[in-house]
């Protein structure tokens, strides 16, 4: 279970073993995760009881701010083999794995194009959009390098948001650190859910989150989850983003604030844009779909694509990347 208290609408206690969310009340044993804000009115006496027991995920104005992960729950799932194993992949296997993880990313990123906005758009853009692709897809399997690979990754994401724009001329170029408008906003929000989601399927998977392939192992950062999260971001980022900054773009004032940070524009999602924005993504994450014969909600999906891995590292089975559209 995983408990939203992520606004000062909210009020947070803890009492006997149990989340006071309220005044509904959860058993903490049964609490996989609870998602607040600097807002949220929590004394600092029931956080440290609550992290100390369950996972906290802080998200602030933007997205994900902070995460605390208590012993006990990293302890419980951990094991010192897996670890070591993983760790002996990333020397022997990383560039194998990650062209794995980058196929699918590129593949997802295809589906989406194919089956959702290509409709929109005439003859030569799907063409154009194909033929990138196309030659994406070759490059990655004669790249030895994952700076390239994230540089091929990072040419098929602004394939798509160009489609974007052809689409709806007003969405934006990517912005970070802050959103400098409504589109970013939704974007970087949607992907610190997805971002939240996948660290919690490492960890009760019994990966060590630090440890990933695409990504540089970085120190203060949880990596293995920026992999995983790319491989979903085209269905549960990219698309959703799309869907609503189309509905919400003419009625910004409803859904956005509007700051100067260190003399930057930041734009960022009110109560009732977090809101939508939560809501959408929790209707995609729950959508179900088949991969290697099992049928499940995206969810599931993501927690078994971290339990593939763990079987790799241990020698079980072959790693497979999550595909949409390939049920076999």
């Amino acid at each position: 279970m995983r408990v939203w208290a992520v606004g000062r609408n909210h009020k947070v206690e803890y009492q006997g073993g149990k989340i006071v969310v309220d005044g509904e009340e959860y058993d903490i044993r049964n609490v996989e995760a609870i998602y607040i804000s600097p807002a949220t009115m929590i004394s600092h006496k029931d956080l440290a009881r609550i992290s100390g027991r369950t996972i906290v995920f802080m998200f602030g104005r933007y997205g994900l701010r902070n995460v605390m992960i208590p012993m006990r729950v990293s302890k419980g799932l951990w094991s010192g083999k897996v670890a070591i194993m993983q760790a002996k992949a990333w020397l022997e296997k990383r560039i194998e794995i990650a062209r794995k993880m980058e196929r699918a990313i590129i593949t997802n990123i295809h589906h989406i194009f194919k089956n959702t906005l290509r409709k929109y758009v005439d003859r030569e853009t799907r063409e154009k959009f194909y033929e990138t692709i196309r030659r994406i897809k070759q490059e990655i399997e004669n790249t030895e390098d994952t700076q390239r690979l994230m540089l091929l990754e990072a040419k098929a994401w602004k394939t798509l948001f160009g489609v974007f724009r052809r689409i709806m001329p007003t969405w934006p170029k990517r912005i970070r650190r802050p959103p400098g408008d409504p589109a970013n906003a939704i974007y970087s929000y949607l992907a610190s859910l997805l971002y939240a989601d996948c660290l919690l399927a490492t960890i009760n998977a019994g990966l060590d989150p630090s440890i990933s392939f695409i990504h540089e192992p970085e120190k203060h950062r949880f990596s293995l989850p920026l992999d995983i999260k790319d491989i979903y971001a085209p269905l549960l980022v990219a698309n959703p983003a799309f869907t609503i900054y189309k509905r919400v773009r003419d009625r910004a004032r409803d859904y956005f604030r509007e700051v100067r940070i260190r003399g930057k524009r930041g734009v960022y999602l009110n109560g009732y844009g977090r809101r939508l924005v939560m809501k959408t993504y929790m209707d995609y994450l729950a959508k179900e779909a088949t991969f290697l014969g099992r049928r499940m909600s995206i969810r599931s999906h993501i927690y078994w694509e971290c339990r593939r891995l763990r079987e790799h590292f241990l020698g079980e089975s072959e790693y497979v990347a999550f595909r949409l559209g390939e049920k076999h």
